[in-house]
């Protein structure tokens, strides 16, 4: 131990030595000797590590350095950052260096690290099946009150509204459809759904029925009344 402790003082003083931790030293000390600026360095330094182990985007990148622009363009700044950096570079290659050249066994948390990874792939699964699971239902459900609103839109003989004097007249020609008739009731709000006229007259007693004329429609009947005078009773000018 003796001895390794004399080769890493060799090495530390090595370090020392090197042009980037001299220069690193020698700005440091000179912008210490500025209160004020020595306190912005920190402070800028300190919001760039907390943005680095953020993985923080480009777009913070930018809005950091615009944040301190002008403190940043100053000469003396400028200089220390680049031999900060530079002296980072040279401890993070040693490091490196020895961490390849070093070969530990680590086989007994193979087993460990294989069954975290396990565990971490089932709750990954399990968490999109349960993702897939709620869209199935939300899909399901969304079908069932799509097809009930539908099927009573269509079957309940609603009326639209509730002003018996709210009248509107509607001219079919000969060869309009009936979705032709829907789209203008529709239109002039005397039925809430084109679709759910046109399905509950073509699945009704009144299907076929329907005869060219012109027709007075209040908004206080239903499917059923309208297609009755549609198709028996209307008043025709």
């Amino acid at each position: 131990m003796t001895t390794l402790k004399r080769e890493l003082d060799s090495l530390t003083d090595l370090m020392k030595g090197q042009e980037c931790y001299k220069k690193y030293w020698e700005k440091l000390i000179i912008i210490q000797q500025d209160k004020e600026l020595y306190e912005k360095l920190n402070e800028f330094r300190k919001k760039n590590v907390e943005l680095h182990y953020r993985k923080q985007t480009l777009k913070e990148e930018a809005s950091l350095e615009k944040q301190y622009h002008d403190f940043l363009t100053e000469d003396i700044i400028q200089e220390f950052l680049f031999w900060e950096q530079e002296t980072l570079k040279m401890l993070r290659k040693i490091h490196k260096q020895i961490d390849e050249a070093l070969t530990l066994d680590y086989s007994f948390l193979e087993e460990k690290i294989q069954r975290r990874k396990t565990a971490m792939e089932n709750k990954k699964k399990i968490i999109i099946e349960a993702v897939i699971l709620l869209c199935v239902i939300l899909s399901v459900a969304g079908i069932f009150l799509f097809a009930h609103d539908f099927g009573f839109t269509a079957y309940a003989n609603q009326p639209f509204g509730t002003n018996p004097d709210k009248k509107t007249q509607i001219v079919i020609e000969s060869g309009d459809s009936v979705m032709d008739v829907a789209e203008e009731l529709e239109e002039k709000e005397m039925i809430s759904s084109k679709y759910a006229f046109w399905f509950r007259s073509k699945f009704s007693e009144y299907d076929g029925l329907m005869k060219a004329g012109t027709y007075e429609i209040n908004e206080t009947m239903g499917n059923d009344d309208i297609l009755a005078v549609l198709t028996h009773t209307g008043t025709t000018e």
